[in-house]
């Protein structure tokens, strides 16, 4: 039987418009020596076209870097653009110019200097029009600059401003339940003198008094994971401790909804507990990281909410812990990569909200959360996210969408009403109608990513009914009620609002076109799911990487709620051998395979 292997085919270098890439798998090795001369003769073309380096300025980004933005020709979505650039070796602080004037003539030009990181988004808005920028660093001597990129600022482009941490930290609440409650809604719910929450309150205190009758043993931290063959034991691992620290959130929302203290004193048994385990040990936000990640995402918010009922030691053992833990994300995860030039992982992604989060809860009593808000708020101002762009889709497909923009858009919602507009962002804007179109009810399944073969649950229309919320958009809503969400989780009774009327799709165009991850979603009838037709169409600029697969020039077709042509194979683990061996390959695609 003939061998077959994957391949990437590339031309150039890095992922900026001078690269080509397109990754084969299931080749038969025949084809080998034919794909090799089109790389070679690929690799020359590209290379002619690239200008040479100097001093470490303008390098072509490698396969984990992002581009620089603005690139010549660019037309940016929003005013002011993000500029960013490539880190560069020698450099330990960087200049940014941009001007109106090509030769960058002093009265028509911005000079900022003493930059820490490879981004930098203006405070103020720019005029629309012709703009030229370039960045570079002090060698000691001299200012040395890379070459002029030349942009375009269009009069639509979306308002968009870096705010600075201060005025961030300045508007965030010093009382507390801070985070996703405030004082005044607590005492809200609790009277709820016209049953107004009683449907969102009533399931999680009939769990929270469960809970308390379970008795349940303290769940213990694991040893260090072992050099080899650690997997099975960390997979049990994190997979065994979500449910104990659901069961702490529960039981802490609890308590908020009744101030009943049997609820917080539970909350507040599992918390200390969590507590006293090490930082830089099994749950490290390094990798490994889902035990790190559950800890940060979960601590945080209820050592915020049981805060009266803590003592003075109780506190101050959790603001030095949770510190550390924010801080081993801000300085050893994010920084570390760094996630403004290399932020295509998908983990370390996650770990954004929850630096968000802890900013929100910890900002006047940390000093080092200014630094971590800082970074990360300059990070959602332009990399961030890495799997989507302006149009709103996510590269890691519907399941992962799904799955991150639960957690990324509560903390969007909760900026929003301390007055930061991470909302104007264009992606979050649009990314809405990636889950209208693509993770349409009444899929059979979730086609393209990780996950697609499991039918679409109520998950995206949380993430929806979130939306609709944010954007007062009335198809987000018709999307989250045909998929039976509503306001679920933590943040139920914040994003509650029952006044918004659902509005079916049957004005909205019938297809939609996602460029910045490649897909095309085309319908027959969006406004009645049980009649339409789908096609999925894919060509991902992104490739098969993190949690997508080699299926280019793939396509998915459903009718009726029915699936007709599939992506094939059931995901259970992470890099099983039917994950590795079948799923990442083209042949379970609809596609053409070697």
């Amino acid at each position: 039987m003939m061998r077959h292997e994957r391949f990437n085919w590339c031309f150039g270098k890095g992922t900026d418009k001078k690269r080509f890439c397109m990754t084969f798998k299931n080749v038969s090795l025949l084809w080998a020596p034919f794909f090799a001369i089109l790389f070679l003769f690929g690799s020359i073309a590209c290379d002619s076209a690239m200008e040479p380096e100097t001093n470490g300025l303008d390098r072509e980004p490698s396969d984990h870097e992002v581009r620089y933005s603005p690139d010549d020709g660019d037309l940016t979505a929003t005013n002011p653009p993000a500029f960013i650039w490539l880190p560069v070796e020698e450099a330990d602080t960087y200049i940014v110019q941009y001007s109106r004037s090509e030769s960058f003539n002093s009265d028509e030009t911005i000079m900022v200097r003493d930059i820490d990181m490879s981004v930098y988004i203006p405070k103020e808005i720019m005029e629309p029009g012709i703009w030229y920028w370039r960045y570079g660093y002090n060698d000691g001597n001299e200012d040395l600059y890379s070459r002029t990129r030349r942009f375009e600022i269009p009069d639509t482009a979306t308002e968009f401003p870096l705010v600075s941490v201060d005025d961030v930290i300045t508007k965030i609440p010093d009382e507390r339940p801070r985070l996703y409650f405030s004082p005044e809604l607590v005492e809200e719910v609790r009277t709820d003198p016209d049953g107004r929450y009683s449907h969102l309150t009533e399931d999680v205190i009939a769990e929270a008094e469960e809970i308390l009758a379970m008795d349940e043993p303290l769940f213990e931290e694991p040893d260090p994971w072992p050099e080899e063959n650690y997997r099975p034991i960390y997979y049990e691992a994190w997979r065994s401790m979500r449910p104990y620290t659901q069961r702490m959130v529960t039981s802490a929302l609890a308590y908020l909804y009744t101030g009943d203290e049997r609820f917080a004193e539970e909350a507040k048994r599992r918390l200390m507990h969590f507590m006293s385990w090490d930082v830089e040990g099994s749950s490290s936000a390094l990798w490994p990281t889902e035990l790190g990640m559950n800890i940060a995402e979960n601590a945080t918010p209820v050592f915020d909410w049981i805060y009266d009922v803590l003592t003075e030691e109780e506190r101050n053992k959790c603001k030095e812990v949770l510190t550390a833990r924010m801080e081993q994300i801000n300085r050893d995860v994010h920084r570390a990569r760094p996630m403004e030039a290399r932020p295509y992982s998908s983990h370390p992604g996650r770990m954004v909200g929850f630096a968000l989060e802890g900013g929100i809860v910890l900002a006047h009593e940390a000093p080092e959360a200014r630094d971590w808000l800082d970074y990360t708020l300059r990070l959602v101002w332009s990399t961030y996210p890495a799997w989507g762009g302006p149009e709103g889709g996510w590269h890691e497909g519907v399941s992962y969408w799904s799955g991150y923009m639960r957690r990324m858009v509560r903390v969007v919602h909760e900026l929003d009403l301390h007055g930061v507009p991470l909302k104007d962002k264009p992606f979050f804007q649009n990314t809405g109608y990636f889950g209208l179109y693509a993770a349409y009810p009444d899929r059979p399944g979730r086609a393209f990513g990780d996950g697609h073969h499991q039918p679409l649950g109520a998950a995206t229309g949380i993430v929806s009914y979130m939306l609709s919320n944010l954007y007062d958009n009335p198809y987000f809503r018709w999307h989250s009620e045909q998929v039976g969400a509503g306001a679920s989780g933590r943040k139920a009774v914040r994003i509650y609002n029952p006044e918004l009327s659902a509005e079916a799709p049957d004005d909205l165009p019938q297809s939609r076109v996602f460029n910045d991850v490649g897909i095309a979603a085309l319908h027959s009838n969006m406004a009645e799911p049980e009649n339409n037709v789908m096609m999925l169409f894919k060509s991902n600029p992104f490739g098969a990487i993190s949690h997508n697969h080699a299926s280019q020039n793939a396509f998915v077709i459903e009718a009726f709620g029915e699936p007709l042509a599939i992506s094939s194979g059931a995901r259970q683990t992470h890099g099983t051998p039917h994950h590795q061996e079948w799923i990442w390959h083209t042949i379970a695609h609809n596609s053409i395979h070697g």
